[in-house]
């Protein structure tokens, strides 16, 4: 997908190194913004076992720049890339509608802090009498926790009254008969910052300048963290849809945990124990924003006639199979990458998809081992089947730049949709967090 789903949009998580307790229980202190955003302090080492869930088994480092990310919102930018390299700006300006021209769409940059896509798009939908499904699309789904802009499309009902909000706002307004679809993106570009570095400058330099060398050799190109939710299981929920255990799929939706609140951790319990008596499972989330896919899906299965109708309905239904697929490539990927360093073309799994000598070898016996066929992709279901592609093994960051200032640094690179910020930054920098959304 263009940029990764993630199902639990209101919580950004941040793992510490600490001597296997967690930091906020060692004293720690959450500042504000940490606060207000639900940061979640988890104990967990960032060793192979971590990224192994999600495929990645190599994990080769040389030396890092020790520093922290994604301290604050401006930390961590991200500016869309469209198709004539137009940026979509961050800043606050021309957040007016001067006219309404009767065309079909409108379409618009979608500046955001702290908030995913799918919610900050289903917030504008609803306070603007639009029907936030069929209405409105955007070309890829942007970082949670950050400062992002992305063009977004939605029906000109001419009754556009509110482009702003308290986490997001709207502006360069243009009018067209076209809708935008998923991809119709260049890529993104990213401004990233480093915060309390603690390699000296001289030595910081050196590992930045040689990193600038080495980008021009591709870095491996994973799917990232992100792509796999904050409880890590997105490709897990896809499976189970494939294999058409749709019971299992509810189950493990409205009860697994991992890396939440100690608060939703407590209502996934309650939620086991009363599974299968909806209306008691929807008195205990009660108007809880965490779990509000988990509140729909419970609504759904109230009055639905199957299983498969409930779960179809839920708006991040289709991206489980994605995340699967993804985690398919990931461990094809590890492989090949412990073999060769260089750049071929490798399939995301897909309906209709048909492998070449270099797929079978790497495919086969990974399909064998999880279970899953070819024709497992091809489900009676459409909005559970994905579209094979082609996926490049490499990714080059481009028009990488960089600035050493007191105690930070300043980055800036382009990548192409698809590609992760968060893989990258593995490879440049030692920090005691991983971005999960």
């Amino acid at each position: 997908m263009p940029n990764e789903p993630t199902t639990r949009n209101k919580i950004r998580t941040t793992y510490k190194k600490t001597n296997g307790k967690p930091a906020a229980k060692q004293g720690t202190n959450l500042n504000g913004y940490e606060k207000i955003n639900l940061l979640i302090v988890m104990a967990i080492f960032m060793d192979k076992k971590f990224f192994k869930n999600i495929g990645i088994t190599p994990r080769f480092f040389g030396s890092r720049i020790k520093g922290s990310l994604y301290q604050k919102p401006g930390d961590f930018i991200v500016e869309e890339i469209l198709k004539k390299n137009e940026i979509c700006c961050i800043s606050k300006e021309n957040v007016r509608i001067k006219e309404n021209i009767p065309t079909k769409y409108i379409h618009a940059t979608l500046v955001k802090k702290n908030i995913s896509t799918f919610d900050a798009c289903s917030i504008f939908a609803r306070e603007n009498s639009l029907d936030y499904s069929s209405e409105v699309s955007f070309c890829g789904l942007k970082d949670t926790n950050g400062l992002t802009a992305q063009r977004i499309c939605f029906r000109n009902n001419g009754k556009i009254k509110k482009p702003g909000f308290n986490s997001f706002f709207l502006k360069d307004f243009s009018f067209s008969d076209k809708k935008l679809a998923v991809g119709e993106h260049l890529g993104n570009r990213f401004t990233i910052k480093i915060t309390k570095l603690k390699t000296k400058r001289k030595k910081a330099g050196e590992l930045l300048q040689k990193f600038s060398e080495i980008s021009a050799k591709g870095f491996p190109n994973f799917y990232g963290l992100q792509r796999f939710g904050i409880r890590q299981n997105n490709h897990k929920l896809g499976k189970l849809l494939l294999q058409k255990k749709y019971s299992d799929f509810i189950f493990n939706f409205l009860t697994y945990t991992k890396n939440e609140s100690s608060n939703t951790i407590k209502l996934r319990k309650k939620l086991e124990k009363k599974f299968g008596n909806w209306k008691a499972c929807l008195k205990i989330i009660g108007n809880n924003a965490e779990l509000k896919d988990e509140k729909e899906l419970i609504e759904n299965l109230s009055h639905c006639k199957s299983e498969i109708d409930a779960i179809k309905k839920i708006k991040t239904s289709g991206f489980f199979v994605h995340g699967y697929s993804s985690f398919l490539f990931n461990l094809a990927l590890s492989s090949l990458i412990n073999e060769r360093h260089e750049n071929v073309k490798i399939e995301k799994i897909g309906k209709n998809t048909k492998f070449d000598e270099l797929n079978k070898k790497l495919f086969f016996p990974i399909l064998k081992k999880e279970g899953i066929t070819l024709s497992d992709f091809n489900h009676n279901e459409k909005k559970f089947c994905v579209n094979n592609h082609l996926r490049n093994t490499l990714f080059y960051p481009k028009n990488f730049k960089y600035a050493i200032k007191n105690n930070k640094i300043n980055l800036q690179f382009d990548l192409e949709k698809g590609e992760y910020a968060s893989i990258l930054l593995d490879f440049l920098v030692e920090t005691d967090s991983e971005k999960l959304n």
